[in-house]
């Protein structure tokens, strides 16, 4: 929660909701907010992007997201962002 929320700083314009649901097997997070969206790259990005790009730690910030979470995605409507994880228990 800790990262996605790191990321979603740089990246939100206004305030940022946060939606937990859980059972005995899984936890989920949603995060909803206006602003550009998350990118959760499939693979690392390469370590000159990160001093090269001004979006080089963002890109490791949803890498770090993918590898953390069990699952995650992230959507778009309306202007609005929504990225989802979910960890299993």
């Amino acid at each position: 929660m800790s990262e996605a929320l790191e990321v979603i700083g740089d990246l939100a314009e206004g305030p940022v909701d946060c939606t937990l649901s859980y059972n005995e097997l899984m936890l989920a997070m949603t995060f909803a907010y206006q602003g550009r969206p998350v990118i959760i790259p499939s693979r690392m990005p390469p370590i000159d992007a990160l001093a090269d790009t001004t979006d080089g730690v963002l890109h490791m910030g949803g890498w770090i997201i993918r590898k953390l979470s069990d699952y995650s995605s992230v959507s778009s409507s309306g202007g609005r962002q929504k990225l989802q994880m979910a960890f299993e228990c």
